[in-house]
This record gives structure tokens, sequence and C-alpha cells, in this order.
């Protein structure tokens, strides 16, 4: 038995110097790739230049990461000025809000949001972060209301989670000088919208209730009042409106106008896009729990065969993927996968080493399940409503994978043995004293019937003292503590079944 738990222990220790070793090797093949542009930086530190940031694609972890590096490497080639190129349905909002203050804390450099198809939901967002908006011909802008994908389709949250949205859009509009009422229209579609005109020729946007509020004194000075925005209506509106409304500071058919309308030089601009390993990260990123279930069914396969062979690179892959993406874009640390490995050592001690209760091996499921969940959002404890969401989305996808995981590997069990892939790869002949072959090297039908007791726990195999021979046995009834009276209820080959005993006559 020592033996056998060395053997996995050995190849336990193994599986974690590869895997340490790989991820290792991770930062140093992205990083250096993520971090070098495709544009040559600009000789002339002391002349300014302009920065063209593309924001393009699902608004996530990844392009939050993309847009902190891009704003530093604007900084490092003295940029005047940040041009946003942005094109998004939107994505997860605690992303956006991180690229939101990451925006709103320059406050040295000019930023603009230029709108080249949709800044729809968090795009938005990222929009009326920016000082100036600038769409191109044919753009729309806005519908940023908090929303869950249930069973019956997009669902809106309600007012516990659009408040918050709602107050980040109204500072942002303060912030930078766009409509209050309607940014906040663009979150909640409760809110109804109007223009009021004076008749000294001056108007503003506000709400049907506070225009309701005004005194008889203040209607005098009104002219006209327009409806903008119905009750249950989100604001989304082309360029021309966000042009007539104060969003947009210009509308332009191309990015030459754009640098001509700023007095920008078109010659000292510094482009940032997504390379090709920042796009690798992201997609491992979207694939985590897939890489996740492979992991997991890879592992169990090799631990279920000897040695160390395909099943075991594979799952040391996934793993080295999944926590190495993570890395990369700042959800994970060493602490993650530190947990994760603690976690399979304590599994393995529990399976093989130290009979009990079980608590080593829950403590192990709760190490691995930690490191999950914590390499896979910015925060510990969801505070915020989206963040609660966020949380309950990814218990979900676990869930789903963690069933997925025992489904498969049920299947995987009885099945394939049985494939047409196993009987090309495994042995089919059966070895019998017909065949000349003796299998057996003592007949242990001699202990059918006999009674004796458990030397070790039986999980349901272990070790039991029958008529005087310690042997390896296989209990009938689930697992039974050591120490158990039991007896010899079949034998199948080299398989001794027992269950507990109720007689009195048992070996001490």
């Amino acid at each position: 038995m020592v033996l056998k738990y060395r053997f996995y222990m050995v190849r336990f220790i193994s599986i974690a110097v590869f895997f340490f070793v790989f991820l290792s090797i991770v930062p140093y093949v992205f990083v250096p790739c993520a971090l070098a542009q495709s544009e040559t930086s600009l000789d002339n530190d002391s002349i300014k230049s302009v920065a063209v940031v593309y924001l393009h694609g699902e608004v996530d972890y990844a392009l939050a990461r993309f847009t902190e590096r891009s704003i530093a490497y604007a900084k490092e080639n003295n940029a005047e000025a940040i041009i946003f190129d942005i094109d998004t349905f939107g994505g997860r909002v605690d992303s956006a809000l991180e690229i939101s203050r990451a925006i709103t804390d320059l406050t040295t450099i000019q930023t603009i949001a230029y709108v080249t198809v949709k800044a729809i939901s968090a795009g938005a967002l990222i929009a009326l972060s920016c000082n100036k908006i600038v769409m191109r011909s044919g753009t729309t802008i806005g519908d940023c209301a908090p929303i869950a994908i249930t069973q019956e389709g997009p669902q809106m949250l309600g007012e516990k989670f659009q408040s918050p949205l709602r107050a980040e859009f109204r500072k942002l509009a303060e912030r930078n000088g766009y409509p209050v009422a309607l940014a906040e229209s663009m979150v909640s579609s409760d809110i109804e919208v109007v223009k009021v005109a004076y008749v000294d020729g001056y108007y503003e946007y506000m709400t049907r209730k506070q225009f309701e509020e005004f005194t008889a004194e203040e209607n005098k000075r009104v002219y006209k009042a327009v409806t903008l925005v119905d009750e249950e209506e989100l604001l989304t509106i082309h360029d021309q409106e966000a042009l007539e409304f104060g969003f947009a500071s210009k509308v332009v058919d191309n990015e030459e106008e754009l640098f001509d309308y700023f007095h920008f030089n078109s010659h000292r601009v510094v482009r940032v896009k997504f390379l090709w390993s920042e796009q690798l990260v992201r997609f491992l990123d979207r694939i985590a729990p897939i890489l996740m279930l492979i992991g997991m069914l890879a592992l169990y396969t090799e631990f279920k065969v000897p040695g160390f062979g395909l099943p075991g690179i594979v799952g040391l892959a996934c793993f080295a993927l999944l926590f190495g993406s993570k890395y990369l874009i700042g959800l994970a640390s060493y602490l993650e996968i530190i947990l994760f490995c603690v976690g399979i050592i304590l599994i393995l001690l529990e399976i093989f080493v130290i009979p009990g209760f079980g608590i080593t091996g829950i403590a192990g499921f709760i190490c691995i399940i930690l490191s999950f969940y914590l390499s896979s959002q910015s925060f510990v404890i969801p505070r915020m409503p989206w963040e609660i969401a966020i949380a309950k989305n990814w218990m979900t996808q676990f869930s789903v994978t963690l069933l997925s995981f025992f489904l498969i590997s049920f299947f995987l069990a009885k099945y394939l043995p049985h494939s047409f892939f196993a009987k090309r790869v495994m042995l089919q002949t059966t070895l019998s004293r017909e065949a000349g072959i003796s299998a057996l090297s003592k007949d242990y039908t001699a202990y059918l019937g006999k009674e004796g007791v458990a030397v070790s726990m039986l999980r349901p195999s272990g070790r039991a003292q029958i008529a005087k021979d310690v042997v390896t046995v296989v209990s009938d009834c689930g697992f039974i503590e050591s120490g158990t009276p039991l007896i010899v209820i079949r034998v199948e080959g080299t398989k001794i079944y027992v269950q507990k005993s109720t007689g009195e006559n048992v070996l001490s």
C-alpha cells in the first residue's frame, strides 16, 4: 500500500511540476507579444501626437486590460489626445466601469469617443466617459438597460440594478456636459423626457416629473414642451439626433474629417489595436468552462490508468491555458494556482492515504472551487447588483460544467471499453487456463463464506484479515469502517467481495 501511495504522489508531483513550468512560460510567451505594437513609436517625444485606440467587439476583461495598456502606451508617446474608436453591442458592466474609470482618470489628455458603427449598452457608458463624442454618419448610441439572459430570453433587470448604473450615467453627463435627463433615459425605461423651450429662445431637457413641478412663474417662461422619450422606452439615437440633443460634437464621414475638426496632425498618429496574442487570450477566456471540463476529464482519466501519458498532458495544458489566460487579463494570480494544486493534493490524500469522515476531500473540493471562482471575476464578495448577477451566472456555468463532467465520466466508464476505438487499442484476448495461461496464483474461492475483520477502511476496496490472511477485498455495501466484522459473500477471479457480518465468530 505504501508503494501505491508513493506511486500516486510521485505522479501528482510530476504533473504539478510540469504545470508550474508551463504556466511560468506562458507570461513570457504572450506578454511580450501583447506589449509589442505593430506601429513604430514616434521618435521625437517632444512633439504631441494623437493615439487611436480601437474598442471593438464585446466589452469584457480582456478589453479592459487592453484599454489600460493602450492608455499607458499613449502616455509614453506623449499623446495630447486619445481617440477611442468604438464599435460594440456592450458586454460586462464591471468591465465597462473599469474602462470608464481609466478614461475619466485622464485629466491632462483630451479623450474623444469616435463611434464608427454602434455604441450600444456598455459602449454608450464608455462613450459618455469621454470629453467629446464624434459620430460617423449612420451610427447609433444608447440603450444601456441592464439585462439578464433567462429561459424566456433577455429580461430587463429591476430598479435595484438600474439605480447605481443610472447614477454613473448622471455623473458622466454632468462631468462632460451631456444632457443628464437624456443620459438617464438610456438606462431606465420609466423616465419620460421632455424638451422645454422658453420664450427667450433658451431650451433644456428634463424629466416629465421635473417639468410638472414648475411653479406658475416658471410656467410663464415656457414657450413649448415636447416629449422626446416616452415612458416604457429606452433612448437609442442615431448620429443626427445625437448632434441635435447635444451628445455629439460633430458628425463626420471619415477619420480625416475627425482630425480636421480637432486640428490634429494626421502624420502624428499612434494606432493601438488588439494583437493576435491578445485575441488568443480573449478567446481562451471565453471558452474557460470548456477548458475546465476537458481538464477535469483528462486528469480523471490520467489517474485511472497507469503511467503519465496523453490524458495527463491534455489536462495539464487545459488548466495551464485556463489559469494562464486569467493571469494575463488580471483576474488570476499565483494564489488561485496554489489553491488549485492544494485542492488536488487534499483530494489525493483523502482517496489514498487518510481514512475517516472525508473532511480532507471536502476541503480539497472547496480549494478547487475557490480557485475557479476567484479567477473568474475581479471581486471576491459581490456587493454591487451586477456583481451579484455575475456571481450567479458563474455558479450556473460551473454547475453545468460539473454536471457534464460526472455524466461524461459515467458514460466513458460504461461504454468506452466496448467502443470501436477501445477495441482497436486494447487487448481483447482472454488470458485463460484453456489458453495455457494461469492468471491466478491462488484459488481465492477458499475464502467464500469465511468471516474476518476490516484492517483498513473499505472505500469500497481495502484490506481485511480473513482466515489469518490479510487480503484485498471489495465492499458490496458501501464504505465500511476499519475494525468492522466482515463475511465473504462471493469471489470473482481475484476479487473478494464482502459485507458486514452479523455473526459472533469474528477473527481478532
